[in-house]
């Protein structure tokens, strides 16, 4: 749970540091942040299979669409470190 902490912490730092992107999904880095901070927080009050799914889909759409700031290596280290099953 810690670890799940640190990476909120990061990703909070790094929306405030980067907020630009420009996939084709017409999602913006403040969307997929309160879309990935909505999914801890879920994750982080109900451990649940759907929830840590949710967290995870979350989490990548995040680092997927260039809205991580420099903290990819950190954020995708937190993801392969999530087991949901």
């Amino acid at each position: 749970m810690k670890k799940l902490f640190f990476s909120a912490l990061i990703l909070g730092l790094a929306f405030t540091t980067s907020c630009s992107s420009d996939d084709d999904s017409g999602r913006s880095c403040e969307d997929l942040s309160r879309d990935y901070l909505a999914a801890f927080e879920a994750y982080t009050n109900d451990t649940s299979v759907e929830n840590c799914n949710a967290f995870r889909a979350s989490l990548q759409a995040f680092i997927d669409n260039d809205c991580a700031g420099g903290q990819e290596a950190t954020l995708q280290a937190q993801l392969d470190d999530l087991d949901c099953n």
